[in-house]
């Protein structure tokens, strides 16, 4: 499935696979400097939205996951493109209830919207984009 601009990086879409994504990600980080929490917290919320795409949304290796990202002083943006069956609409609520702390999984969603300040999504002609936004604290 062609996605509606190029991404950056695109690789099969399974679960060793979003490895590569983290160290990309991990690699623009360092060469703009972004301070290491601040990298951590992209990171994990990379993690935990390609792992739900690979879980939850595609099919498997045929099927691709993109990623581009955005580092500018005041903002890191990463936008997740894939070519799978639409989320549900109410998926990407800020404020959606806690998961069960005794639940195997539900917790990705949380966990994005703790490590980054946005968490925008839209499907459009075939394809998803994920858009993930975090601003950057002055160094």
């Amino acid at each position: 499935m062609p996605f509606a601009a190029d991404p950056q990086i695109s690789v099969p879409a399974t679960l060793l696979a979003v490895r590569a994504l983290s160290d990309f990600l991990r690699d623009r980080c360092l060469a703009a400097g972004i301070d290491e929490g601040a990298a951590m917290e992209l990171d994990l919320a990379l993690v935990e939205a390609a792992n739900n795409i690979v879980q939850h949304g595609l099919a498997g290796a045929a099927d691709k996951i993109g990623l581009s990202v955005d580092l500018t002083d005041e903002t890191a943006t990463l936008v997740l493109t894939d070519g799978g069956p639409p989320a549900p609409a109410d998926l990407f609520i800020s404020d959606a209830a806690a998961p069960d702390p005794l639940a195997e999984s539900g917790r990705g969603m949380m966990i994005m919207h703790q490590c980054v300040d946005s968490v925008a999504y839209d499907s459009e002609g075939g394809v998803n984009t994920l858009t993930l936004t975090k601003r950057l604290l002055p160094g």
